[in-house]
């Protein structure tokens, strides 16, 4: 809401990090229905048991789930329900948000919070680059350079998201650095840390450069079932969290030699 300029201090919008003083006189701009408590979706037996099984670490308010591929973030844009409502109605717990997403058909780690406060705290690490977040990845063609960064700015058109060398047209500055896992017969496997959290930013990137996510319809050609994109490592050192998942099944399935 603040981010849709909803919420407005002394009639003026203001960043979520702006400090409330004496005298602000704050307008929230809710609608009637927003007001009123929700109660939780119904769950099927095979989505709760999805929804424990994604739930991999819930220690001092901190959850982190793996989100199965499939499956969007929030309900919305013709998604009566998203992974976020799941894991409210599994949990009973109304506070419970992610403080970050991924795509749809992005599988792997998100970060959840159980109340407000550690949600504003993740969030304030998230904004001052203080989360690791890699991912692994299968491209399209052979990468010659074991190591290499992808700095550019992405702007949203429309449905897509579009790259560019500078910012002239508005787009935010968007970094990534990637490392050859192995290299196959027509396809890369890749690590990646992305150092800045910009929508479908590694998708993009690597289809400008060459060489698509395996599986991703919307900025490649591939046509494998699955995109294999997945949020496999996070860091966070204020909670002591180190965590890296098996990489999926899924990934196996394509036959490489």
């Amino acid at each position: 809401m603040i981010r849709k300029g909803r919420i407005k201090v002394n009639g003026k919008r203001k960043k979520p990090e702006y400090c409330l003083r004496e005298g602000d006189i704050v307008q929230a701009f809710l609608s009637v229905t927003e007001l009123t408590v929700k109660p939780f979706i119904d769950l099927s037996e095979s989505e709760r048991v999805m929804v424990k099984k994604s739930i991999i670490y819930d220690v001092d308010g901190v959850v982190l789930c793996n989100k199965p591929p499939g499956l969007v973030m929030h309900k919305g844009s013709g998604h009566e329900r998203g992974f976020v409502e799941m894991v409210q109605s599994y949990t009973e717990n109304s506070d419970f948000t992610f403080v970050n997403r991924i795509d749809k058909d992005t599988s792997g780690l998100v970060v959840g919070a159980k109340n407000l406060i550690v949600a504003r705290k993740l969030s304030e690490l998230f904004r001052n680059g203080k989360i690791e977040k890699y991912y692994t990845i299968m491209v399209d063609g052979l990468i010659s350079e074991d190591k290499f960064t992808i700095s550019s700015y992405l702007r949203k058109d429309t449905e897509r998201v579009k790259e560019d060398v500078d910012g002239k047209r508005g787009g935010k500055k968007a970094v990534s650095s990637f490392t050859v896992v192995h290299r196959y017969a027509g396809t890369t496997l890749l690590e990646a840390r992305i150092l800045t959290g910009r929508t479908h930013q590694l998708r993009v990137q690597l289809a400008g450069s060459g060489h698509p996510v395996v599986g991703d319809v919307r900025y490649g050609k591939s046509r494998y079932p699955r995109m294999l994109l997945f949020s496999r490592k996070l860091v966070i050192a204020v909670f002591n969290i180190d965590v890296t998942l098996e990489l999926p099944v899924f990934f196996t399935l394509l036959k490489r030699t």
